[in-house]
C-alpha cells in the first residue's frame, strides 16, 4: 500500500510541475504591434509582449507576417527571453516590400501556435502601427487593436490615436 501511495504522490507531483512549466512558457507572450507598411528604408517588425510573472524563452520561435501568398517568416534567436511584462522585437528583412494587409502567427520551437493577430490593415507607410490597446489585452476580438503612433519596444499606453 506504502509504494502504490508513493507512486501516485510522484505521478501528481510530476503532472503539477509539466503544467506549471507548459502554462507560463506558451500561453503568456502575445502579439502586441505591428508595422508591416514601414515608410521608406524602414523594415517590418513584431513586437511581443510577455504578460505573465516570470521570464519566457522564446528562443526558436518564429514569427510569421501573412500577406497571401506571400510569408514572412522571423526566427527569434535560441537562448532569447523576454522578462515579465517586458518587450522582444522581432525585426523582419530590410528588402521585404511593404503590404497593405496581414496576420500575424507566433508559433513555438515545435510549431505550435501561441498567438495569431486578425487581418490587419496599414496603407500608411509611415510610423503608425496597429497595436493591442492596452499592452497585453487579449479577448481574442478585433477590439483589443487600434491604429496608434509606433511604439516599438515600449508600451503602447496612450498611444491610441483618435
Amino acid at each position: 500500500m506504502k509504494s502504490i501511495n508513493g507512486a501516485w504522490m510522484a505521478l501528481i507531483a510530476l503532472t503539477a510541475s509539466l503544467i506549471a512549466v507548459c502554462g507560463t512558457s506558451l500561453g503568456d507572450v502575445l502579439i502586441n504591434e505591428v508595422e508591416f507598411s514601414p515608410s521608406d528604408n524602414g523594415s517590418m517588425w513584431v513586437e511581443l509582449y510577455n504578460t505573465g510573472d516570470q521570464a519566457v524563452d522564446i528562443g526558436n520561435w518564429k514569427v510569421s507576417i501573412t500577406s497571401t501568398p506571400w510569408v514572412g517568416p522571423i526566427t527569434v534567436p535560441n537562448g532569447t527571453k523576454i522578462l515579465p511584462k517586458k518587450f522582444y522585437v522581432a525585426e523582419g528583412d530590410p528588402k521585404w516590400i511593404a503590404v497593405d494587409n496581414a496576420t500575424v502567427l507566433l508559433t513555438d520551437g515545435q510549431g505550435k501556435k501561441v498567438n495569431e493577430t486578425p487581418l490587419l490593415t496599414d496603407t500608411s507607410h509611415n510610423d503608425f502601427t496597429q497595436s493591442r490597446i492596452e499592452d497585453g489585452r487579449n479577448t481574442d476580438t478585433r477590439s483589443d487593436w487600434a491604429w496608434t503612433r509606433a511604439t516599438k519596444g515600449r508600451s503602447n499606453t496612450g498611444s491610441r490615436i483618435t
